[in-house]
């Protein structure tokens, strides 16, 4: 909202104000916002678990001892000193684990008729969430609503695109409501056949839904190809037991969570889809 014009904050304002769907969008958006910084600044990911090599630097917290033994007398701290504001102070090399699966990111919201409700609300605040995040280290997101009885509705969110764009497209994808039953087939092919093309090409497939549907065989068959290329599938369960369905998804979902409307579980989502906890970052994919 920073980032735009007075008079179209006034009327997003206004918006919000004059829709409930949207303030419990938007109250649950602001909350899960605070709980995901504070989820990834207690999550611990070691720095430094592999000594590989001797550089040098200035870093005294992993300098060779023979270097800093050089501060303890009167007649070689003066080159100590040298060496540490030139960075040519001996010390020890580490191999940490870096951020990965920090790519595209495809978001697949069930919107038929057995989400509406706190279901439809949490989907929408958590894709919202993701997008925003997506945005701030600039990642292209697609987001595909579904339901059977209607045609898939996909928005795109280029890496770069301007916040006063962005913003009005997020708020129409919130009051966005399709009904009916529940297809899982359409748009996950829509979200393998994007995987074609080189934006999309090492995009993370996200699917957010209530559980009541299944993959046809050929679509399953189609997904575990992708997965053997380096496709990551994530399956958010929302307000279903998980366990009940996770042995039927565990054939084609590299990982399934098992979420209610719950600010930690939220935020633990979100954190997921910066890190892969199998495999390293995205490696190119071939295509099938």
């Amino acid at each position: 909202m920073e980032h735009l014009p007075l008079e179209d904050r006034l009327r997003f304002g206004q918006e919000l104000t004059a829709n409930p769907r949207l303030r419990q969008i938007s109250h649950w958006l602001g909350r899960m916002h605070r709980a995901t910084r504070g989820w990834k600044s207690r999550r611990v990911e070691p720095q430094h678990d592999e000594l590989f090599r001797l550089t040098r630097g200035q870093d005294l917290a992993h300098a060779l001892a023979s270097d800093l033994g050089l501060w303890a007398r009167p007649d070689t701290a003066p080159l100590a000193q040298v060496r540490y504001v030139q960075h040519q102070l001996l010390q020890y090399g580490f191999c940490g684990r870096a951020r990965v699966a920090l790519g595209p990111v495809t978001a697949l919201v069930d919107l038929s008729g057995s989400t509406r409700g706190d279901v439809e609300v949490w989907e929408k605040a958590v894709t919202i969430a993701l997008t925003l995040d997506a945005a701030r280290t600039h990642r292209p997101v697609r987001l595909v609503t579904f339901s059977a009885d209607r045609d898939p509705v996909v928005w795109d969110f280029a890496a770069d695109e301007p916040a006063a764009r962005r913003l009005p497209r997020l708020m129409t994808f919130a009051t966005t409501w399709l009904g009916g039953g529940t297809d899982w087939d359409g748009p996950m092919h829509l979200a393998l056949d994007a995987l074609q093309q080189t934006v999309w090409r090492a995009a993370d497939i996200l699917l957010l839904t209530d559980g009541q549907a299944a993959l046809e065989p050929e679509t399953v068959t189609a997904v575990q190809t992708a997965v053997r290329h380096g496709l990551r599938t994530v399956t958010a369960l929302v307000g279903v037991d998980a366990e009940a369905r996770r042995d039927q998804m565990a054939d084609w979902s590299t990982q399934v969570l098992h979420v209610t409307s719950d600010l930690d579980e939220a935020a633990r989502l979100l954190t997921e889809l910066e890190r892969s906890p199998d495999v390293p970052a995205h490696p190119r994919r071939a295509s099938w």
